[in-house]
């Protein structure tokens, strides 16, 4: 179960990122062709950076809990994963 969730959190993170760089690479050629403004561009590319590191932060923690779960063997506490995400989000 701990592995399963692990995985699938890596693969929406996958495609998370994978979006993101497709949409950075559809803004660049809108600015290119001066469809947007120097400041609309920042701006864009400012919200997929944050995107980008909040996807990783959830992947990293999920990772990080599941990690001590195992080590640790503590109960196993989804809503606890739930948080995360939540607080990252």
């Amino acid at each position: 179960m701990n592995q399963a969730l692990v995985n699938k959190v890596s693969q929406d993170t996958d495609k998370i990122l994978s979006f993101c760089q497709l949409l950075k690479v559809a803004l660049q050629d809108k600015f290119i062709k001066h469809d947007l403004t120097d400041s609309e561009f920042a701006h864009m590319i400012n919200l997929l950076t944050v995107i980008n590191h909040r996807a990783l932060e959830v992947n990293f923690e999920v990772k990080d809990y599941i990690r001590d779960y195992n080590r640790k063997m503590h109960i196993y506490q989804p809503e606890q994963i739930q948080k995360i995400i939540d607080r990252r989000i």
